[in-house]
């Protein structure tokens, strides 16, 4: 009975709500000490991947802000894999992509069995089979890249642009609405990314080769000359 209250009163203390937000996540009881022991985990386990303004580097956040990414998800990319906030974000991607293609065959399916009302006298849907066919394949389609999106691969290329190709685009005077990158890939950006972007600077983009209704999706990027930094708050509760 003495051992089991020993025990017990060597077990940490509960700590306030207030303290609990800045409790490193990678900070583990040792019962042999007493005392709160620091392990190198996951920046996952770590940094909270909503908040963009984890990054210390000015350059870097701004470039979080503009493109909505987080400490977590530049990690992820860097590995080649996507974060579980960029999967859900794709998926609906993917869903607006496929549904609007669904809904097209469905409408084409609806016009031609009406039409065949004015043709032949009666509704059809033999003139709807096509249609309705291209809707179901695209179903089938649609659930088929869903379930792939955890494995699909994120790529890097770069980006530099000079003083007066990045003022044009910030001004809307360029047409050309696709990244200057390597190899053309199809890459877009949101137009106020060209505000958080420097002039004759060079970027790392991660991006992946899944195709939207406009291109590949800009999933995060940072500047190759400097290490991009992160706040990890770190606070050990007092010892007894």
């Amino acid at each position: 009975m003495t051992d089991k209250l020993f025990k017990a009163s060597r077990q940490p203390e509960v700590l306030p709500d207030d303290d609990h937000d800045y409790l490193a996540a990678d900070e583990r009881y040792e019962p042999e000490t007493g005392y709160f022991e620091d392990d190198d985990l996951p920046l996952s386990e770590a940094v909270p991947r909503s908040d963009p303004l984890s990054f210390i580097d000015e350059q870097q956040r701004k470039l979080a802000l503009a493109l909505d990414f987080g400490p977590e998800d530049l990690m992820f990319n860097d590995e080649g894999k996507l974060s579980p906030a960029q999967i859900a974000l794709l998926d609906k991607d993917v869903i607006w992509l496929f549904g609007s293609m669904i809904a097209l065959c469905g409408a084409l399916a609806l016009f031609f069995a009406v039409l065949s009302l004015f043709v032949f006298g009666s509704v059809t849907l033999l003139p709807a089979l096509a249609p309705l066919l291209a809707a179901f394949v695209t179903v089938i389609m649609l659930k088929r890249v869903r379930e792939q999106l955890p494995q699909a691969p994120v790529q890097r290329t770069t980006l530099r642009l000079g003083t007066l190709s990045l003022t044009a685009r910030r001004w809307g005077l360029s047409d050309d609405d696709k990244l200057p990158v390597p190899n053309h890939q199809p890459i877009f950006a949101p137009k106020h990314l060209y505000k958080a972007l420097q002039a004759n600077r060079t970027y790392i983009l991660y991006y992946t080769p899944l195709r939207t209704w406009r291109g590949y999706r800009l999933l995060s990027l940072e500047p190759t000359e400097d290490a991009v930094e992160f706040e990890k708050s770190k606070r050990k509760p007092k010892r007894g």
